[in-house]
């Protein structure tokens, strides 16, 4: 699969124009900051994880700001890694844990990392579900048991492994509440007393075994003031059960339903739900709940109550949300609440970024970066929702397509963007099975099928099924605009400036192939496609037509056509499952007749020579995307090898760039544009989830 979690970040290429904004060789991210998945409140400012970074309100001051693995708002040291699992703050220290059992201390401006979970080998469940504090230790709960860091030394210094000591529960939670702390495990609630000195022994652990929450499978849970609400998992996962209590007086069922998070202040109990907010006091009356705010629904992850009674939101789609924000009247003590609105309107306090972290392809043009986010598996589209996602160079900010607009609703995917060079203000987007949208100043404005198309897009039928399998568009210097489409006897279409279709029968050189890219070449006119097999597949826009075997003319053998490009020189780049590859004569495509046979062309390797010993240009890399710059040096992406940068005849690696030596996410790239006018890289990354 193509496509899951997506990370987009932004470095600056090596040679620039005078007016760029960023110095030479600095990054920037381009994370989304609209899914908040947690909370954390400390010092007075309230700070929000999402799964590639960190955004921040300060309360009295109002400054939003956000850290991630590229930098911080203040210029403090960057996280060290990405797929944020939770936050929690204590004091002046943030804890940060990943999906891969990583931790961040971040201190006083410092960034203090603990991978030694993370470094364990065949030690079996290692995920980090929670996080607690007491004195200046912070308590992990993960799948092997506790374990205690020192915030002062920034290392581990106990583990307690809760349950059998040859297998450990599963640790989901930890609620301290001097001298007692709670643990949430998969075989129910267990406690101990922290001047315990040997809670190592799993032996002095206390199993509780009130009928409410006999060895239940406990998912969260909160404590204050001796008394807890626990949150434990039933068969059915949006039917989770509430119980409030303690272990020495019982617990009582109090609530029930798609319940996301959970936390206790006196006796005001918080509930985060995918219906809103809803608050309640211990006998689980419902004192306060939201469901809408102004614009939609409030879908909470996590929620918290402040002193002044507002209510911060992780939204699910609106990012660090502010409900109620003055004006209300909270006392924990009783469990009551009184808000000053009936709805409110909220307040976005997450910092600027891109709308979601999805990425299938990146187009720039002039000022703008286009972003396509749809999606494609080995065998059908992800049914991403349609959309055009759009940075503007010139302020900084991100934007999409007007939502108002509910033409494209029920459309999925939109895997390509051109931009027409006669009018930049019009855009068309490809969206896999559904056909081609034409955009006009954000807002789209048609939909082209079979149906309105003269014929030119043509509909895969199968069984009943309908699908119209467009993967790619482009346009030509005249503002003719080509496309490739699958599954039909028609492969290339084509809508020229005066607005009639033409298609045409590529059945000869394509076969049973999936069509998904198009490349309109700037010096011949050709129209390079590829797909899913080890072919390219050249037409001329008239009659001729040729493929190209990437085997001919190699010293290497490969067997995947990832990427194609052409360079400023004119020539054909080639990115592949073992490398790079180079067509220096294209101008010979149909010299053997071009009628349908292969082009007798060669696909060259690069020779590198690397003191005794001559090697074929990353012929251990399988490249996924290429993109050249002004300069005409060729930004390489690959599977699992990170960024290079090359030079314009690709004899020299100028730059490597990976998560080792660099604020990329993950060294699996997806797609890179450069962006002519700052002359800055986007390149877009699958952090695997």
């Amino acid at each position: 699969m193509r496509l899951k979690e997506i990370g987009i970040i932004l470095v600056l290429l090596s040679a620039i124009p005078a007016h760029a904004q960023l110095a030479i060789g600095s990054w920037r991210d381009h994370f989304s900051y609209n899914n908040a998945l947690s909370l954390a409140v400390g010092n007075g400012t309230v700070y929000a994880a999402y799964r590639n970074a960190i955004s921040y309100h300060t309360i009295a001051s109002d400054e939003i700001g956000r850290i991630n693995k590229a930098g911080s708002s203040t210029g403090d040291e960057p996280l060290s890694d990405v797929g944020i699992m939770t936050i929690a703050c204590h004091q002046n220290t943030l804890v940060v844990a990943y999906d891969n059992s990583n931790i961040d201390i971040l201190q006083e401006g410092r960034t203090y990392n603990i991978s030694d979970i993370k470094r364990l080998s065949n030690a079996g469940d290692k995920t980090i579900y929670g996080i607690d504090f007491y004195a200046n230790n912070a308590y992990i709960a993960t799948g092997l048991g506790i374990v205690v860091i020192d915030l002062n030394r920034h290392e581990i210094v106990s583990t307690y492994p809760i349950g059998s000591a040859t297998s450990p529960n599963a640790v989901k939670a930890i609620a301290i509440d001097y001298p007692t702390i709670y643990t949430a495990t998969t075989q129910g609630l267990y406690s101990a007393s922290l001047t315990d000195k040997h809670l190592n022994i799993n032996t002095h652990w206390t199993l509780d075994t009130t009928v409410a929450l006999a060895h239940q499978n406990i998912a969260t849970l909160a404590c204050d003031n001796n008394t807890l609400v626990v949150l434990t998992e039933t068969f059915d996962p949006l039917n989770r059960m509430l119980y409030y209590g303690s272990p020495k007086s019982g617990f009582a069922l109090i609530d029930s339903g798609d319940i996301q998070s959970v936390r206790l202040r006196g006796n005001l109990i918080t509930e985060s739900t995918p219906d809103g907010v809803k608050l309640l006091n211990c006998q689980g009356a419902t004192v306060y709940q939201m469901h809408q705010f102004e614009y939609g629904e409030i879908i909470a992850n996590d929620a918290i109550v402040c002193d002044n009674g507002s209510i911060y939101v992780a939204h699910d789609w609106a990012g660090l949300l502010l409900l109620n924000e003055t004006g209300c009247s909270v006392d924990f003590a009783e469990g009551s609440y009184t808000a000053r609105d009936t709805l409110s309107n909220g307040i976005y306090l997450s910092p600027n970024g891109n709308v979601s972290d999805n990425v299938y392809n990146l187009t720039a043009y002039d000022d703008n970066v286009y972003l396509s986010p749809g999606g494609l598996s080995s065998v059908s589209s992800l049914y991403i929702p349609a959309s055009v996602y759009i940075y503007h160079n010139s302020n900084g900010k991100w934007d999409q397509l007007d939502k108002r607009v509910h033409l494209i609703d029920t459309l999925t995917d939109v895997l390509c963007v051109a931009v027409d060079p006669k009018q930049p203000n019009h855009l068309v987007a490809a969206s896999w099975n559904y056909g081609i949208i034409d955009i006009w100043d954000g807002k789209p404005t048609l939909i082209s099928n079979e149906s309105n198309s003269q014929g030119a897009i043509q509909a895969y039928i199968h069984d009943g099924w309908r699908s119209i399998r467009t993967g790619s568009v482009a346009f030509d210097a005249d503002g003719n605009l080509w496309g490739c489409q699958s599954l039909v006897d028609n492969g290339l279409f084509v809508r020229y400036a005066d607005g009639t279709w033409n298609s045409f029968n590529t059945t000869p050189i394509v076969g049973g192939d999936e069509l998904t890219n198009i490349l309109c070449d700037s010096v011949r006119g050709y129209k390079w496609l590829y797909g899913r097999a080890n072919r390219i597949y050249v037409h001329d826009g008239a009659g001729q037509m040729a493929y190209v075997n990437p085997n001919h003319g190699s010293h290497l053998q490969t067997n995947s056509v990832n990427s194609v490009v052409q360079d400023r020189s004119g020539d054909i780049w080639i990115g592949t499952n073992k490398g790079i590859k180079v067509i220096y004569n294209a101008q010979n495509m149909f010299d053997n007749g071009g009628q349908g046979e292969e082009a007798p062309v060669n696909c060259s390797n690069i020779v590198i020579s690397n003191g005794d010993f001559v090697e074929y240009l990353m012929a251990y890399e399988n490249i996924s995307c290429i993109a050249v710059d002004g300069a005409n040096q060729k930004w390489i992406g690959t599977q699992s090898g990170g960024l290079y940068l090359i030079s314009a005849n690709g004899l020299e690696e100028l730059h490597h760039f990976t998560t080792a030596n660099s604020p990329l996410p993950s060294n699996h790239i997806l797609a890179i544009t450069v962006q002519p006018n700052s002359g800055e890289v986007f390149i877009g990354t699958d952090h695997g989830t």
